[in-house]
Order: structure tokens, then sequence, then C-alpha cells
């Protein structure tokens, strides 16, 4: 899901002018096909750089997603606007007619697209927002993110498991006998 800014001629004068809409595209079997979701007028003043952010919270307002961070309240509110539209546009062309019932059964239903948050995210975040992490850094805990920090423990670890099933072998030898450094 995406917006377009589509350029139009207007019919009575043969001036230009743009109109925005929001796009989804979908895989057939000819290709790639893009279908306008929804016109959003003439009038849409969203900075472009923004874009992207309104079309993913459109997105998980749609799927019923709960947003995790602070959203800008200008793409909040136009997100829940034009949310609030695909809904109604999605329910008059579903139903013609009358109410439509049907019989689900819920031990058979998969998710085909689930989200979910780590929980090792929601715990840094938690953090941040608690200040430890800068207590952590005034105590002399230092962060690493360095990935030859990581290379480096998994090679001592995999060192010391080497010792442990050969406890005669020297630092840095392998079971072959041979002096090699990993």
């Amino acid at each position: 899901m995406y917006i377009r800014r589509a350029q139009i001629k207007s019919r009575k004068d043969g001036g230009k002018y743009y109109t925005y809409r929001l796009v989804e595209s979908k895989r057939t079997a000819t290709g790639v096909k893009q279908y306008t979701l929804l016109n959003l007028g003439t009038d849409f003043s969203l900075p472009r750089e923004q874009w992207p952010d309104l079309a993913r919270r459109v997105e998980d307002i749609l799927s019923g997603q709960q947003s995790l961070f602070e959203i800008d309240s200008d793409i909040e509110k136009t997100a829940q606007d034009i949310a609030a539209k695909l809904i109604v546009s999605q329910h008059n062309t579903s139903q013609p007619g009358g109410t439509d019932y049907r019989e689900v059964d819920l031990d058979t239903i998969d998710l085909s697209r689930p989200r979910s948050v780590g929980a090792e995210h929601v715990s840094l975040e938690a953090l941040r927002m608690l200040g430890l992490e800068k207590k952590l850094a005034e105590l002399g805990v230092q962060r690493t993110t360095n990935s030859r920090c990581h290379r480096d423990d998994h090679r001592q670890s995999l060192r010391t498991r080497q010792r442990v099933g050969n406890p005669s072998m020297a630092p840095g030898s392998l079971r072959t006998g041979g002096a090699h450094r990993l």
C-alpha cells in the first residue's frame, strides 16, 4: 500500500492539477497490478516524506495492529480518517444485500501475516523509558553492539568447550593437535 500523486488535466480550462490516491499492488496471473483503494483528493497536504509512514499506519489499523511507539498526531489522524473511509467503502461493496453470516471453525484458523514485537525489543524500550541505560553507563557497564565482540565471545566459548572436552589441550589448539586459531 502506498500513496501516488497523479497529474490531471482539467477539462474546463486545460490546466493541470494533482490528485492523490491510496494504491495497493497485487500480484495476478498476468503480472503485478495496482488498484486505487481510495482517492484522497487534491487537498491532501501531508508532506511526501511522511507518506510511507501513513500507508503503514493505515495497513496496521486495517489489520487491527496496535502501534507500539508514538506516532505523529497528523499521521495518526489522517490514517484513522483514511482507514474509516476504506472500511465503509469495503463494507458497501462487499455486502450489497442483507447481512451475510458464515460459520468459522476457530480450531483451523491460520494467521497469514502475524506480527508481534519480540520480548527483547519491549524490554529494551522499557529500560530506555526508565532511564536504566544511562544509570548502567554511569556504573561503568558498557553497551556492545560491535559484531566483532560477538564473534570473539563465540570463539572464546568454542575454545572453552574444547578444553572442557579435552583438558590436556593447550589454549589455542584444536583436537587435531595442530596449533590453529579460530
